[in-house]
């Protein structure tokens, strides 16, 4: 009975205190969301939110690989030294409409990096297209899975018989996307 007694508030401090951590962790992480057709993202972190255009921003460049809607999937968001950088997904709306274009219409899928400070102020921003059956006239084919992990995401494609590995890794956040040759 008397561990009862004892246990029981241990088990609930520690189950309180295990919950407060994640709220901490998940106050620290940048998250984005669409506005309206994805045109312009909601970047959050703990209170702070911030209304983005993309389209025809002077930071960085930012290149949609078809039109709207743009749809969001995040999948790394990390803290380095001043600096937040958020990678996310995103798959675009078809360029080329129609039974009779090519692939019966492009739905082109696009890397991008943002990197704020902590107070959301945009510093960078990039993309690369990694999927896209029409792009450069050769197209682009992921060959193999996206690789994701807590501090880097690895994606491998082909484009004509040019092969290219298109990565961002959090240990060398400050080089952004790489899209490098193999």
């Amino acid at each position: 009975m008397k561990f009862k007694k004892v246990f029981l508030p241990f088990a609930v401090l520690f189950l309180f205190a295990g919950i407060c951590a994640g709220h901490a962790a998940a106050q620290n992480s940048l998250t984005l969301t669409a506005v309206g057709n994805g045109e312009k993202v909601r970047l959050k972190l703990g209170g702070k939110s911030k209304a983005i255009e993309l389209e025809g921003t002077q930071i960085g460049n930012f290149t949609a690989g078809g039109e709207p809607p743009h749809r969001f999937t995040t999948l790394l968001s990390v803290r380095r030294e001043n600096s937040l950088y958020l990678v996310a997904k995103f798959v675009s709306g078809a360029t080329l409409t129609g039974s009779g274009t090519l692939c019966g219409g492009d739905h082109p899928e696009t890397l991008l990096l943002i990197e704020t400070d902590k107070k959301l102020r945009l510093k960078n921003v990039q993309t690369e297209i990694f999927a896209s059956c029409v792009y450069n006239g050769a197209g682009r084919y992921v060959q193999g899975k996206m690789q994701v992990t807590k501090s880097k995401v690895s994606i491998l494609f082909d484009e004509g018989r040019k092969k290219y590995t298109l990565i961002f890794d959090a240990d060398e956040a400050g080089k952004g996307l790489q899209l490098i040759s193999r």
